[in-house]
């Protein structure tokens, strides 16, 4: 099965793009369809929502989001007003984008962002693109609407590629968020959970030994299933409670001892500062 990129028609009448948090709704959506197309449907922990990505570039940046902890919410697929758009591109001498039936199409931002800024929400916009399609004429176009429709809004817009993308942080994100929760546990010792991560912590404070052979010894000690200390320790980065370099690949075969900053409340800051690129 494929996925198909579907667009919500009563903008207005059904609230597309005018909610927040885990109550927002993207102008467009993803359904499972047999077509060609590659877009994703991935769980936001920072909205609480399924988030709907039309593209693995639009994926890695998302990850990216979710991950920085100034990102307090990530509208994707936002819709921008046609009334506007429509005004705008004809300022500029510039064919407006429209549906097979020629009516007007409702232009969206990739991603519309609200972060934390000295203290202050402030909101910023990216759209996501290939770099290959920076050389379209007919995209650029298409971008100057937009850029110029947040101009008008005070809201500072930009284009992400896949140039300012850092792959090796995106890939550990994508690798430890899955163990965000507990509940991906192969594991009937619930009750000794509490028990296991803190058995883990002291042992990756003070053993000189690999990633994968701590966990592998702890899982043959407690007599649970192969890897459910690995994802216990992908538990405890996704939870900022180990701090650990995530810019460069984690390697399970490397030892870790003494570069592991160990955060006591709710976790230290990240490395995901791209959101301003």
């Amino acid at each position: 099965m494929k996925n198909k990129i579907v667009s919500n028609s009563n903008q207005a009448k059904d609230k597309f793009g005018q909610l927040t948090g885990k109550n927002y709704k993207p102008s467009l959506t993803v359904r499972s369809f047999s077509s060609e197309g590659n877009a994703i449907r991935a769980f936001g922990y920072t909205s609480g929502r399924e988030h709907h990505l039309l593209s693995n570039l639009e994926y890695y940046y998302f990850l990216l989001l979710d991950w920085n902890e100034s990102v307090v919410d990530m509208r994707e697929q936002y819709p921008l007003s046609i009334e506007e758009t429509i005004r705008i591109a004809e300022s500029k001498g510039i064919p407006h984008p429209k549906q097979k039936n020629k009516n007007p199409v409702v232009m969206t931002s990739d991603f519309n962002i609200t972060v934390i800024r000295d203290g202050r929400k402030q909101s910023i916009v990216r759209t996501v693109k290939p770099s290959i399609k920076l050389e379209d004429k007919r995209t650029i176009e298409k971008f100057e609407i937009e850029r110029a429709y947040w101009q008008e809004h005070g809201i500072s817009w930009g284009i992400v590629t896949e140039k300012e993308l850092h792959l090796p942080l995106i890939k550990n994100i994508e690798w430890v968020r899955s163990a965000t929760e507990l509940d991906v546990l192969d594991t009937d010792a619930d009750n000794e959970v509490d028990i296991m991560l803190e058995v883990l912590k002291e042992r990756l404070m003070r053993h000189n030994s690999s990633i994968l052979r701590i966990t592998s010894s702890l899982d043959d000690d407690f007599k649970v299933s192969k890897g459910v200390f690995l994802t216990l320790f992908r538990h405890l980065i996704a939870r900022r409670i180990i701090k650990i370099d995530m810019l460069n690949e984690i390697n399970l075969n490397h030892s870790y001892f003494g570069n592991l900053e160990f955060i006591t409340g709710t976790g230290g800051s990240n490395n995901a500062s791209q959101i301003s690129s």
